[in-house]
């Protein structure tokens, strides 16, 4: 990995997911792995997304399950598909 755990959530689909938002090492403008879900009962890696250089602060399941709310330690909120990793949904400029 490029970072160390920052933080963690559990659920996905069927409840079998952990998924870990990692600090951020890289040059500032670059992209790298921050967010990795693993399976919950092996902890083998299932998936992991891409994010710029900056740190993830929260992570939360929806209550179904499917989705994966990602916040930076900036100002960006990022939505994903819980069971894939890939992103729905991209809101920036919140500290604005």
């Amino acid at each position: 990995g490029e970072g160390a755990a920052m933080s963690l959530a559990w659920g996905g689909p069927d409840g079998g997911f952990v998924a870990l938002g990692l600090s951020g090492n890289a040059p500032a403008g670059t992209v790298g792995e921050r967010v990795v879900a693993l399976d919950a009962r092996t902890g083998a890696r299932r998936w992991a997304a891409a994010w710029p250089a900056a740190s993830v602060g929260d992570l939360a399941f929806s209550p179904d399950g499917r989705l994966l709310a990602v916040a930076s330690r900036g100002d960006e909120v990022r939505v994903l598909d819980a069971a894939t990793g890939a992103e729905l949904l991209a809101i920036g400029g919140l500290c604005e």
